[in-house]
């Protein structure tokens, strides 16, 4: 649909109602990948370094930095928008280096880009690091992306750590998450790197059993059962 309505004369630059909201950011908060390639060929409106993270572009992200490594202000610039939706919690970016880097990484890790989140960990983005509160390690186990995961994992990622994921989804764990979308390796991983079974979210009270019960999985439910 992307590609269909590029061909068409649509403006990849085009902004929502918010500084900064273009397609591609659409796309590269939702988890789109197959979109971020598409408009990334023709735009990369706002251009910075959330759009970079999210392509994974290497040189984009280098030219995210000054030569002291300081980050440059278009890296920066328009991060107001952040909602795919009007359910999602209320928050509002800083500019704080720390945290438009280990937002970085969280897109990053979204898109399974490895290269990327290793570039951004060199420059100081923090592994556990939280924006909107969520995590690198929430973000990619609800993607399906074991690559990132397991990347997270020999970075030494806390693997309990508690986030947010959208309206329903409060102080989860990325256990939790891949056990709502039946990500069974990923949830294999996660448990041989010693991630906790047992922990209950915030809202509902459930283990990632639980999560895993009320969305249908029932033989992964029994099997992380046995665990809790």
């Amino acid at each position: 649909m992307a590609e269909l309505l590029l061909a068409r004369g649509t403006d990849p630059a085009r902004e929502a109602t918010v500084p900064g909201s273009t397609g591609i950011l659409h796309a590269v908060l939702w988890g789109f990948t197959d979109v971020v390639d598409a408009i990334g060929e023709h735009s990369r409106a706002p251009g910075n370094l959330r759009v970079a993270a999210a392509l994974g572009d290497l040189a984009m992200i280098d030219t995210a930095f000054d030569a002291d490594g300081t980050l440059t202000p278009a890296a920066r610039a328009v991060r107001d928008y952040y909602r795919p939706n009007y359910g999602w919690y209320p928050w509002s970016p800083s500019d704080s280096a720390q945290e438009v880097l280990d937002e970085a990484l969280i897109l990053a890790a979204t898109h399974n880009r490895i290269d990327a989140m290793d570039a951004l960990r060199s420059r100081g983005a923090s592994v556990d690091g939280k924006v909107f509160d969520t995590t690198a390690m929430i973000r990619a186990a609800w993607k399906g992306h074991l690559p990132a995961v397991q990347s997270l994992i020999e970075a030494g990622a806390d693997l309990d750590v508690r986030g947010r994921h959208g309206g329903h989804a409060q102080g989860v764990t990325a256990l939790h998450i891949a056990a709502e979308s039946n990500h069974q390796q990923i949830v294999d991983v996660l448990l041989n790197a010693g991630a906790n079974p047992t922990l209950e979210d915030d809202l509902y009270h459930g283990t990632p059993a639980g999560w895993a019960r009320n969305r249908g999985h029932t033989a992964l439910a029994e099997r992380l059962q046995t665990l809790a």
